[in-house]
């Protein structure tokens, strides 16, 4: 599947330890906070982008794992679906650090650590898996409507559910400060940007993986002497 037997086992551990590392820490925090917190909202923790897009991750994460052990070789649905976790977690990073990181600053929401796992570190990661380990099957621009589906999805859901918990989980979707007006402005220059994302993460992909295949076809230069 991954090539060389260790190269193997490496993307296997690396994907295993940080899987875990991610799905263990939206469980304790949803178990810590219920147990400590009396206003804490389950239902509202697990309407966080940042939450959703770090279980999928997190779940991608260790399937890739539990399919290298198992022998089984990666499909394309799979690889498709490892495109898709990377461009969710990409834009929880990157929004974050455009428009989220001083509003969460002031009101001290995320705790540190927990923060950087689900802001930072597993964007980075599992962008990182992507491009260094891109799909041998690779991906086509015709799954980026696919990946959209999911986000699409979760802006309606937010604003439907919004009006009745009376909550919003990000500033630039909440319509009370500034209106529908507003928030469909923002909502499309997020839009905007998961489009290009795909794009990116796809182009990328397929560039990389033609690469390796051309330096793999090419003749080794004949020693001296020959």
């Amino acid at each position: 599947m991954f090539g060389r037997r260790y190269p193997g086992r490496f993307i296997a551990a690396h994907r295993t330890i940080f899987g875990l590392l991610t799905l263990g820490a939206v469980v304790w925090h949803l178990v810590r906070a219920t147990g400590t917190d009396d206003a804490f909202n389950p239902v509202n923790y697990l309407s966080y982008f940042t939450i959703q897009s770090n279980i999928i991750g997190g779940a991608v994460l260790l399937w890739g794992a539990v399919r290298y052990w198992r022998g089984r070789a990666e499909t394309a649905a799979f690889g498709s679906l490892r495109g898709a976790a990377a461009l969710y977690l990409a834009t929880t990073g990157v929004v974050y650090h455009v428009l989220l990181a001083d509003v969460d600053a002031v009101n001290g929401s995320t705790p540190g650590v927990l923060n950087l796992i689900w802001h930072t570190l597993l964007p980075l990661v599992i962008v990182l898996d992507w491009l260094v380990w891109p799909p041998k099957l690779p991906p086509a621009y015709r799954d980026i409507p696919v990946w959209l589906i999911y986000p699409l999805v979760y802006g309606v859901y937010t604003l439907v559910r919004g009006p009745v918990a009376d909550w919003y989980p990000y500033p630039f979707i909440d319509p009370r400060p500034h209106g529908y007006g507003h928030v469909a402005l923002m909502c499309t220059g997020v839009a905007v940007w998961f489009v290009a994302a795909a794009a990116a993460l796809v182009w990328a992909a397929r560039a990389i993986t033609a690469s390796r295949a051309r330096r793999s076809a090419r003749p080794a230069s004949p020693g001296p002497g020959r």
